[in-house]
């Protein structure tokens, strides 16, 4: 609760770093999409400390069950979202289509809250990996098994087949 209690959610619920759950389950009730879906919107725009604390170091579009997705919160098309990711013990380094990476020392940063992907100090690091995950592609040998248009087409609509993701 500690990180939580600095946000603007914990504040808007009183929250304090020695709530215990009894005490959150009182004070938040559960809520839809709709509730939070707002808030996502504000962090993917880069406000800080909406609901985590700091900047949400980034956003993974999910199967579209929960409401708008990320894609369309950002205006981008299927062929906009792609991402990458490689990783060792200490390091991983990410890669979304049109965002600059993003680089995580693991054995520090166990929870991923401290993007160094801009940190001139690491620039040699990310230089590294970047020519790393590039040797990893240039390897890859990529089937699509849905175009584009069906992906788009397809995004959003769980609740017409009857499947209720965060719905109470």
């Amino acid at each position: 609760m500690a990180r939580t209690a600095g946000t603007e959610f914990g504040r808007t619920h009183g929250l304090q770093a020695d709530t215990t759950y009894a005490q959150f389950r009182d004070a938040v009730p559960p809520r839809t999409h709709d509730y939070f879906g707002p808030l996502v919107a504000r962090m993917a725009r880069g406000e800080p400390d909406v609901l985590v604390p700091g900047r949400c170091p980034f956003f993974v579009e999910t199967a579209g069950a929960t409401g708008p997705v990320a894609r369309l919160l950002l205006n981008r098309r299927p062929d906009e979202c792609r991402g990458w990711m490689v990783r060792e013990r200490q390091w991983k380094y990410v890669r979304w289509q049109g965002f600059g990476p993003q680089l995580f020392n693991l054995e520090d940063d166990p929870d991923e809250y401290v993007d160094l992907g801009k940190d001139p100090r690491y620039a040699a690091e990310r230089q590294r990996w970047d020519e790393r995950l590039h040797a990893w592609l240039n390897d890859q040998h990529p089937r699509l098994t849905m175009g584009d248009d069906e992906v788009a087409q397809r995004t959003d609509r769980a609740k017409e087949h009857g499947i209720y993701y965060g719905t109470w």
